[in-house]
């Protein structure tokens, strides 16, 4: 299907990072962005969490390092109805 989201990972992870909108691509990643560590991690994963009103599987947490991964983890919750 591949609709756009209503929630927006470049969003949630910009708000997170307190960090501006234009400053993210769908590549970015703790390896692009300084302010993004290990623990910034987590709370990207609880914000969108909140946002998707459930929670996250592991293997999907762990492997989750781009906007892009988070991006397809929302459209997979959405287009899927999990």
């Amino acid at each position: 299907m591949n609709k756009v989201p209503q929630i927006n990972a470049i969003e949630i992870i910009a708000k997170v990072l307190e960090v501006p909108v234009s400053e993210l691509v769908m590549e970015s990643s703790m390896m692009t962005i300084q302010k993004w560590d290990s623990l910034m991690h987590m709370c990207i994963v609880a914000a969108i969490e909140k946002e998707l009103k459930r929670e996250l599987e592991i293997d999907e947490i762990a492997s989750a390092i781009t906007v892009k991964d988070f991006h397809n983890i929302i459209i997979k919750y959405i287009d899927g109805g999990y």
